[in-house]
C-alpha cells in the first residue's frame, strides 16, 4: 500500500512531466480552473464509491490522487500570487 501523500505527489509529478502542467503553466490558466478540475475528479471518485462497479477501488484511488494533485497545484498558484505579509 502506498501512502496517500506519496500517491498525490507522484500524480502531480506525472501532470508536470507528461502534460507540462508546471506551476508557470498553471498561472496562465484562470484561477478557478484547477479547483474545478479537482471537483470533476472528486465527482468521478464519489460515483465509484457509490456504485462500486468492477475495479472501483483502483479507479477511485486514482481519481482521488488526481484531485489531490490539482488541489496542491491550486494552493501553489494562490500562494505564488500572495504578496509578502498577506494573511493566509
Amino acid at each position: 500500500m502506498t501512502a496517500p501523500l506519496d500517491l498525490i505527489a507522484a500524480e502531480r509529478a506525472r501532470q508536470v512531466e507528461k502534460f507540462g502542467h508546471s506551476p508557470e503553466a498553471d498561472r496562465a490558466l484562470p484561477i478557478r480552473h484547477l479547483p474545478l478540475e479537482a471537483q470533476r475528479y472528486l465527482t468521478q471518485a464519489i460515483e465509484d464509491l457509490h456504485f462500486r462497479r468492477e475495479g472501483w477501488e483502483q479507479h477511485a484511488i486514482r481519481k482521488l490522487a488526481q484531485a489531490g494533485a490539482l488541489i496542491c497545484a491550486a494552493i501553489d498558484r494562490i500562494e505564488a500570487e500572495q504578496q509578502p505579509g498577506d494573511p493566509i
